[in-house]
Parts: structure tokens; sequence; C-alpha cells
């Protein structure tokens, strides 16, 4: 089937959704308990990946898939904290532009996202190959977090959370 086996998706948007809730309050308590978003937000790309990596085959396997569902919907929903809190530890004094325009980046990336995924699926790729294709644009966007999370660490006065 088209839809890996689910008839009613319902149950997995609960579980996208009460993730998205938890993985909101832990982020953020994570965050707040290092004080390394840069990292945060890998952890979160790393989730991504394994989620999207394993979605595929898990579907016809509703208890799987209803897990997968809830680690996407925390990790998706957890992807906006880490950003903002290194762009307003970066830029303080701008804080109101910052997180407009990193908000505004966070819901274009979410329109293209849907616009590949759409011209994916007119190009002939079924439904239960997008999450390979998820996985794919999460590794390249994990290999730059990373490339950042390095940079943060290395350099002396940006990888102290509180200073710009």
């Amino acid at each position: 089937r088209a839809s890996g086996g689910i008839t009613d998706p319902l149950p997995y948007l609960w579980a996208w959704s009460v993730g998205g809730v938890l993985g909101i309050y832990f982020c953020g308590a994570l965050i707040d308990a290092t004080g390394h978003p840069e990292w945060v937000m890998s952890v979160v790309q790393i989730l991504m990946v394994t989620v999207f990596g394993t979605l595929g085959p898990a579907l016809p396997y509703p208890a799987a898939a209803l897990a997968l569902f809830g680690v996407w919907g925390a990790a998706a929903w957890s992807s906006q904290a880490p950003q903002q809190h290194r762009l307003l530890t970066l830029h303080p004094d701008k804080a109101s532009v910052v997180v407009a325009l990193q908000s505004s980046a966070h819901y274009l990336g979410s329109a293209a996202g849907a616009a590949l995924g759409g011209l994916a699926l007119a190009a002939g790729i079924r439904l239960t190959q997008l999450p390979m294709l998820s996985t794919a644009l999460v590794v390249i966007a994990l290999s730059g977090q990373i490339g950042i999370a390095l940079w943060a660490k290395s350099d002396p006065i940006r990888s102290r959370p509180g200073e710009a």
C-alpha cells in the first residue's frame, strides 16, 4: 500500500503531537542544563536521521511506527529552541529581528520541504520512500550543524553562553 498499511492516521498524528510537546519541554531543559544549544541541535538532527531512516520499514508495525512518530514530533518541535537560543546569545541586542528572521527561515524551510516532497511524489517516488529522501536532507543539515558546533567550541568568545 502507498500508506505503508496505515488506515487511520489519527493515532500517529497524536503520537507526533504528544512527542512534540514533550520535545519542546525537554529540549529547553537540556539547553539550560548544558548551555550548548549547537550540540543539542545536533542531537535533534541525529534523532531525525534515525526516525526517517527507519520509518519506512517500521510502518507495517503499528507500535514501532507510533514510537517513531512520537520521536519525530519531539525532534521536529525541538528544532527551533536551540537555534533561537544560539542566535539570541550571539545577538542579544537584536532579539526581535533575530527571532523573526529565524522563524521566517524555519517556515520557509517547511514550505520548501513540502514542495520538494510533492515534486518527488509527482516524479513517481512512493509515499513510503519519502522518509529516505528526508534522511538524506537531514544528513546534509547535520553535517553543517556539526561544523557550527565545532566552530562554536573553538571560538573562545562565542563558545561561552551569554557572551557575544
